[in-house]
């Protein structure tokens, strides 16, 4: 995998577009670059643009991808193009905030991967996708990328130089190892909680009791002979409860004849007091007839009152009408006169309007002709002023230049002995640098010593602190096991014998027994209530059939009575039929003659010529009338008792079926009170509510001990847990400390070999070292400079790089005054130029002024300073409002006219329609006394005081139904309870009182229920017998099943589990080290020949260091001088980076600093071993602050800060900016 190219868009303090290509000049010319800049500059912010495109995550917070934008920015992106296997792909990461605004909502990431020769998407947009997909072509995740191609040298760097523990915890983040403590941990875990659920299984095996086979035979016989005690009991209870439900029944039925009659009385005297005013009531309902002439007589009335009122309105209103319309005309002529003369106006003044505009036109063309000129002019002057003010500015400089060459060349003459210096500098160098290493092996052998004499003291130290640890830990060890025991012989007094499971189980059952004992409480109150309603209903529906009894006979004798009455209707209609058809002959009966022939008939004897037919005729008609009312008045009463009748019948029927209904639900309830009864260790009365709540009472206190005594074993059980875990920790200390004592003895001699060692390569290092200083003495004399001088070797670079320059510098500023004197001649040829171009320029400008003035000067005499279309605007406007005033002026005249015709002609409708309504209302007044004189009403305002308010008629006319409804009613259930009565009575179920039969039947609720609770005790014994079998059977069976598991679990434990996860992470961390050191020679041997790195045999995580130019001795890696420890650090890294990286090819790398603490000697080392790796077909980016990188490496990439906290990002060459990124 190579990093061909990162391009990003505001992230962090690099704010706006930037684009690095590694694929271009320069970095593919050298391969070895530097990422330089000062702290904060945004040099790390360049591998942050890479791993969130690649990865959409940033090492330093990659929780929270969103921090990388840049403050103040809607949006922001990352783009890296990278190549794997010849094919070149492109990932992007995106984020935008709402709106496009910088105050905007965050919105959700986006991530897409491409292939850049064809542009085809690779997978979906999708985040989880795209990650998968870069993973797969890259063949790194997210870890390993970081491993491999983003080295952090500095963290192996701290490894060398760490303890045992810090050296585990350093290498766990940096190969990722992590993993394995946690599976150690929770294998220890793991196993012990199956030991624990093995242990609890058996515990609980063993405290299973079941019944001997014999006490199940003994149970099973009692509890069938207790059923048959109970049947014969329960038989005897229920003679003993119907007898006094029949004395109750017989004491009810007396109180309700008594009741009843009393109320019967109270209502028949309310009728009698009542009679004067159902007479009113008549009268009212009399009266109600001729409510509807009244209420159109006020209407016709009012209809009237109100024509009259608008008619004189409309008569005032008519002549102010007529004026107006007068006016308006008026108004309407001055109007047309007004817009004549506006149009006028405008026609005339037309043509100057029109001149002027255009004069306007050629002026402003003009002005702005002028005003470009004056522009030209003054740019035309500035040119001229520039060009003399470089041209003096170019003749100084060439002075200048002229000074300087003469000096360089005096210098280059009295220095020119320093040009032979180079040979003498890289001998120096060679004797320095075998010195600076045998210097560098005192200063480590010394360190060495020192660390070694302080690692002795510590161990001793150490092994006196841990023998003090030893016997604290042994005193804490008894006292916790002192607490352990007091806290059991606790927890056995509190479960007082039994077991946690059983008062668990008691506590489980009892709700549920609690809640059925409730069940049977409240159907028992239901059982009773409705003993109670059957009882009420069967008294109802005998009352009811007595009145429908009653009210069948009244209907037949109505029917007989109606029946009647209609026959003698129809013989009086007849008859008025005749007698109307004799008074039709009236007026030929009054031209008869006795002895002359009838026209009609022929006879000739006229007995009725003087009868009064007309009087007969209304007599009839008064007997039918009367009839009819009678005949009406009897189907009224026959309709209202046949409704009464079905209505009684209606609800006896509802009455039976809601009775049946009841005796249904006794059944049922008696039926599951029984079935329920069985499930109870306690049988129960359903007539018995009371002591129902007793034993619930008593259960619900059982109850509540059963949980104080639960919660108090709970809390000894955590204590006791508590102080177990506390002695397991205590014992496990003790154990670890008589570890380190050991192990701290094994250091101590380790040490003192160690410092005899040490002692014996001082002698023989300071031995070579005074003889390379001899060497360099010889060396340094004739050049006049001595071996203690410190900076000899940098004194004589520096007179050479000086004379080097200067020899440069001459060079360069000879060629820089030929083309000084090159650029003055061509200015001066320019300026003349301009020069004339400004004057041509001025007098352009001059004439076109004049000939603007002139111009403006004959406008303002033809116009003033008016504007032609503002005049213009105002004739127009003055003509449109004159015509709009017109035409208002003709649409009001046109109004006031058509309102006045129409005031008129309504005038003369209303008063057509005033007299009609008067006659209307005379011939309704007088029909109107015609009726209620008949009726025997003198005048309509007597017929005013026969009404009731509504209210009054309503309650009257309801109490006199109700009154009649009752007094019928009562008579009924009179009758009908007092046969009830007579009928309970002839039963003669028992003649004891109702005293003497409860305290029989109490008696008997008592051994009954005695006898339920022995049941009741026996099947729960029975019952728990048998689900104690049931888990005695399943227990064993998991007990099984959890021995296998402990086992798989106990022997993982065995191999590789442990409480602080140390044990298998120790293991799997040697195996890494073992390979990441293979690795890391293989690179260290090109970083240089002297070094090997060693895996300690003793101790999995501790390297070595095999000095080859010290015979190959073993020393520590605290031994190693700054510049050594970076040379081994670098070689791991890389080592890691092949390991991380598997069988994926990388090609790219980045080092994030540790160049900081390196001498100039060892920096040199470490650019040249990575110029060899880049040799090799690697890119390689360093990041660092460390100015000597600047000479080293040519090519760089350098940040510089910028004001407003953001960073700007160039592209050098060798110093040379070659480009902003």
């Amino acid at each position: 995998m190579k990093i061909l190219s990162v391009k990003f868009l505001n992230l962090n303090s690099l704010s706006g577009a930037h684009e690095i290509r590694f694929d271009k000049a320069p970095f593919t010319d050298s391969g070895l670059f530097a990422i330089t800049g000062p702290t904060g500059a945004g040099k790390t912010t360049l591998l942050d643009a890479i791993t969130v495109a690649l990865y959409g995550r940033v090492h330093r917070h990659e929780k929270d991808v969103e921090e990388t934008m840049s403050r103040h920015t809607a949006e922001s992106y990352a783009e890296v193009e990278f190549e794997v296997k010849d094919k070149i792909y492109r990932a992007k990461w995106s984020q935008k905030r709402a709106r496009g605004k910088i105050d905007g909502n965050l919105l959700g990431e986006k991530m897409e991967l491409s292939e850049v020769s064809t542009g085809k998407i690779l997978g979906d947009h999708t985040l989880k996708n795209t990650k998968a997909a870069i993973v797969e072509l890259s063949g790194l995740d997210y870890h390993q990328f970081l491993r491999s191609v983003i080295l952090s040298q500095g963290d192996f760097t701290k490894f060398l130089k760490a303890n045992e523990n810090e050296r585990s915890e350093l290498l766990e983040k940096i190969t990722d190892t992590g993993i394995y403590s946690k599976i150690s941990s929770y294998i220890f875990i793991r196993q012990r909680i199956e030991k624990e659920k093995l242990d609890s299984l058996t515990e609980k095996l063993e405290d299973t009791v079941v019944l001997s086979a014999e006490e199940l035979q003994s149970h099973h016989a009692r509890l069938t002979e207790l059923g048959i005690n109970e049947k014969n009991q329960k038989a005897e209870v229920a003679k003993i409860q119907s007898q006094i439900t029949w004395v109750a029944a017989i004491n009810n039925l007396t109180k309700n004849v008594e009741q009843q009659v009393a109320e019967l009385s109270e209502k028949e005297t309310l009728h009698i007091e009542k009679q004067k005013d159902f007479h009113a009531l008549t009268q009212h309902e009399l009266a109600v007839g001729f409510r509807p002439q009244l209420i159109e007589i006020k209407t016709i009335r009012e209809q009237a009152d109100g024509i009259h009122s608008e008619l004189g309105k409309l008569t005032d209103a008519l002549p102010g009408y007529q004026a107006s319309a007068e006016t308006a005309l008026s108004e309407l002529q001055l109007a047309v006169t007004t817009a004549g003369q506006a149009q006028e106006e405008l026609t005339a003044k037309g043509p100057l309007l029109e001149k002027i505009s255009r004069m306007d036109t050629g002026l402003q063309s003009l002005s702005r002709q002028v005003g470009q000129l004056k522009i030209s002019v003054q740019q035309a002057k500035q040119i001229v002023d520039d060009l003399k003010f470089k041209k003096e500015q170019r003749v100084l400089t060439a002075g200048q230049l002229v000074e300087q060459i003469s000096q360089l060349e005096n210098w280059l003459l009295e220095n020119e002995k320093d040009k032979g210096l180079e040979a003498s500098i890289a001998t120096l160098k060679q004797y320095q640098q075998r010195l600076n290493e045998q210097e560098t092996g005192i200063q480590g052998l010394i360190a060495q010593k020192g660390q070694a004499q302080l690692a002795e003291q510590t161990a001793l130290h150490q092994a006196e602190q841990n023998e003090a640890e030893i016997t604290k830990y042994g005193k804490e060890l008894k006292e916790k096991q002192l607490l352990v025991d007091s806290l059991t012989i606790e927890l056995g007094k509190v479960l007082d014998g039994k077991t946690r499971e059983s008062i668990a189980d008691d506590c489980l059952q009892l709700p549920s027994i609690v809640q059925l004992y409730e069940q049977q409480h409240r159907t028992a109150i239901n059982y009773n209530n409705l003993l109670i309603q059957r009882y009420e209903l069967t008294n109802a529906i005998a009352n009811l059939k007595s009145g429908v009894d009653q009210k069948t006979s009244a209907l037949k004798t109505l029917e007989s009575e109606y029946k009647s009455a209609k026959e003698q209707l129809a013989d009086l209609r007849e008859l008025v039929l005749i007698q109307e058809r004799i008074h039709k002959y009236e007026a030929d009966r009054d031209t008869l003659k006795d002895g002359e022939p009838c026209p009609l008939c022929g006879a000739v004897h006229h007995p009725y010529i003087t009868d009064q037919v007309g009087a007969r005729i209304t007599l009839a008609e008064q007997k039918r009338n009367d009839q009819e009312t009678l005949v009406n008045k009897l189907s009224q009463q026959l309709q209202d008792a046949a409704l009464a009748l079905n209505t009684q019948a209606v609800t006896m029927s509802g009455k039976e079926k809601e009775l049946t209904g009841v005796s249904g639900t006794l059944t049922a309830l008696q039926d599951e009170f029984s079935v329920d009864n069985v499930k109870l260790p306690t049988s129960l009365a359903i007539d018995k509510p009371e002591e129902i709540i007793v034993v619930i009472s008593a259960k619900q206190k059982l109850l509540d001990a059963l949980k104080n005594q639960m919660l108090t074993v709970g809390t000894t059980e955590k204590q006791l847990q508590t102080a177990q875990n506390s002695y397991a920790t205590a014992k496990q200390k003790l154990q670890d400390a008589q570890g380190e004592s050991l192990m701290i003895a094994e250091r101590i001699n380790r040490y003192q070999a160690e410092l005899a060692r040490v002692a014996d390569l001082l002698v023989e290092t300071n031995q070579k070292r005074e003889s390379v200083r001899s060497l360099i003495t010889n060396l340094l004399q004739p050049l006049g400079l001595s071996i203690e001088e410190p900076r000899s070797e940098q004194i004589l670079i520096n007179r050479a790089a000086t004379y080097a320059k200067s020899t440069q510098d001459v060079q360069q500023l000879l060629v820089q005054q030929s083309a000084l004197k090159s650029e003055i001649a061509s200015i001066e040829t320019t300026l003349n130029i301009r020069q004339t171009e400004w004057e041509t320029a001025g007098g352009n400008l001059k004439s076109e002024e004049n000939q603007l003035q002139r111009k403006r000067s004959e406008r303002t005499g033809l116009f003033g300073d008016k504007d032609p279309i503002v005049e213009r605007s105002r004739l127009e406007q003055a003509v449109s409002v004159a015509i709009k005033q017109k035409d208002t002026a003709q649409e009001n005249r046109q109004h006031k006219k058509q309102l006045a015709d129409q005031t008129a002609g309504r005038i003369a409708e209303e008063k057509n329609e005033h007299a009609s309504l008067l006659s209307k209302l005379e011939n309704l007044n007088t029909n109107l006394l015609a009726l209620l004189n008949e009726k025997g009403i003198t005048d309509i305002s007597t017929l005013q005081t026969l009404f009731l308010p509504a209210d009054t008629a309503a309650q009257i006319s309801q109490l006199q139904k109700e009154l009649e409804s009752s007094i019928g009613g009562l008579k009924g259930r009179i009758a009908a309870t007092s046969k009830d009565l007579s009928h309970e009575k002839a039963k003669a179920l028992t003649e004891e009182p109702v005293e003497t039969l409860t305290e029989k039947q109490e008696a008997l609720d008592i051994q009954l229920s005695l006898l339920n609770q022995e049941i009741g005790k026996l099947k729960q014994v029975l019952h728990n017998d048998s689900l104690t079998r049931d888990k005695f059977t399943e227990i064993a069976k998991q007990i099984e099943m959890q021995k296998l598991e402990f086992t798989r679990w106990n022997n993982l434990n065995a191999m590789i589990g442990s409480s602080d996860g140390k044990k298998f992470s120790r293991f799997a961390q040697g195996l890494t080290l073992t390979r990441l050191t293979d690795l890391a020679n293989l690179h260290l041997q090109k970083l240089s020949d002297r070094y090997q790195i060693f895996k300690s045999t003793e101790n999995d995580l501790e390297l070595l260091i095999v000095d080859g130019y010290q015979a190959d001795v073993i020393r520590p890696m605290a031994s190693l001088s700054g510049g050594e420890s970076f040379l081994v650090s670098l070689a791991l890294a890389l080592g890691l980076s092949d390991l991380a990286s598997h069988k994926v090819q990388i090609n790219s790398l980045f080092i994030d600093e540790g160049f900081g603490t390196l001498d100039a000697e060892t920096l040199d080392i470490a650019i040249t071993a990575l110029e060899n790796l880049q040799a090799k077909g690697k890119s390689i980016g360093i990041i660092s602050h460390v100015e000597a990188l600047k000479e080293r490496i040519g090519t760089q990439i350098q940040l510089s800060k910028q004001p407003g906290g953001v960073s700007k990002i160039k592209v050098t060459e060798y110093g040379k900016e070659l480009f902003e990124a």
